[in-house]
C-alpha cells in the first residue's frame, strides 16, 4: 500500500511540474481549518541565527526581500520605525532589518504555536528590540508605523478582521506583497487549491482588485504603490484565467493612512 501511494504521489507531482500548476479553483466559499501548516522549532530558529551571523547580509527569504531599500525611501534617516511582520514565518527578516536599521522596533506575527515559539525563544536570547504577539489582538499594546503582509493575507480566514484591528492603530504604511489579484470578474474572491508545493496541499484566496482596493480605501487608506511582483515571475496562472476569461497579477500594493 505505501508502495502504491508513493508511486501514485510520483505522477502527481510529474503532472504538476509538466503542466506548471500553481493553482486549482474549487469550489469553496471559505478556507479548510487547520490551513497551510508550517511549524518552527527551537533547532531552526538557532540555524537561522547561525546563518546571519556568519553573513549579516544575507537576504531574508521573503516575496519582497528589497524590503530594506522601501523603508529607506519611505521614512527619514533617524525616524523611528515599529515594523509589524505578519506572517513572518522564520526570523531573518528581524535578523536581516535590525542590522540594517538601529531605529527600526520588529513585532512578529505567525501561526499562534509558531508564535510562543518565537517569543519563548527571543527572551532566552534577549533579542534586541524583539516582540511579539500571540494573537493579533495584542496589537493594542503596541506602537505600529509599518505592517508588512508578505504573500500571507490570501491565507487567512478572518483577513477582514485582522485589517479592521490593523486599521484602529492607524499605521502611516500598510504593505502587502505577493498577493493575488484579478480583474473582470464581479466575485470579490474565490478559494483555490495550491498545488506547487505538492504532496503538502494549500488553500487560499484570489482577490477581486477593487474589492482589495476597498478593504483598506474604508479605513482611510490610499494605493500609493502598485506593481508586479519580481520575486516569483514563474508563478502560472494559465490554467484559471483561461477558464474564467480573466487576468490575475501576482501583485505587491503599498497603501499609506490618508488621516
Amino acid at each position: 500500500m505505501k508502495i502504491i501511494d508513493y508511486f501514485k504521489k510520483k505522477i502527481i507531482k510529474k503532472i504538476i511540474k509538466k503542466r506548471r500548476l500553481f493553482f486549482i479553483k474549487t469550489e469553496l466559499d471559505k478556507l479548510p481549518k487547520n490551513n497551510y501548516p508550517f511549524g518552527l522549532n527551537k533547532k531552526i530558529l538557532e540555524d537561522t541565527c547561525k546563518k546571519y551571523i556568519a553573513n549579516p547580509e544575507l537576504i531574508p527569504n521573503i516575496s519582497y526581500p528589497k524590503i530594506d531599500i522601501l523603508l529607506k525611501k519611505i521614512f527619514k534617516k533617524k525616524q523611528k520605525i515599529y515594523f509589524l511582520d505578519i506572517g513572518a514565518q522564520f526570523i531573518d527578516n528581524y535578523l536581516f532589518l535590525s542590522k540594517k536599521n538601529k531605529n527600526l522596533e520588529y513585532i512578529y506575527f505567525d501561526q499562534k504555536i509558531n508564535n510562543k515559539i518565537v517569543d519563548k525563544f527571543s527572551k532566552i536570547k534577549k533579542l534586541k528590540r524583539f516582540k511579539s504577539l500571540i494573537k493579533i489582538q495584542d496589537i493594542k499594546k503596541h506602537k505600529i508605523n509599518f505592517v508588512y503582509f508578505g504573500s500571507v493575507i490570501q491565507y487567512m480566514h478572518d483577513y477582514n478582521e485582522v485589517i479592521n484591528l490593523i486599521s484602529k492603530k492607524k499605521p502611516k504604511f500598510i504593505f502587502f506583497s505577493g498577493t493575488s489579484l484579478y480583474k473582470n470578474l464581479k466575485k470579490n474572491r474565490f478559494v483555490v487549491r495550491q498545488v506547487n508545493v505538492w504532496p503538502q496541499i494549500n488553500y487560499c484566496f484570489f482577490f477581486q482588485y477593487k474589492y482589495f482596493l476597498q478593504l483598506l480605501e474604508k479605513y482611510n487608506y490610499k494605493l500609493v504603490f502598485k506593481r508586479n511582483n519580481l520575486n516569483n515571475p514563474k508563478i502560472n496562472y494559465s490554467n484559471i484565467s483561461k477558464s474564467l476569461t480573466i487576468k490575475i497579477n501576482y501583485t505587491d500594493l503599498l497603501f499609506k493612512f490618508n488621516g
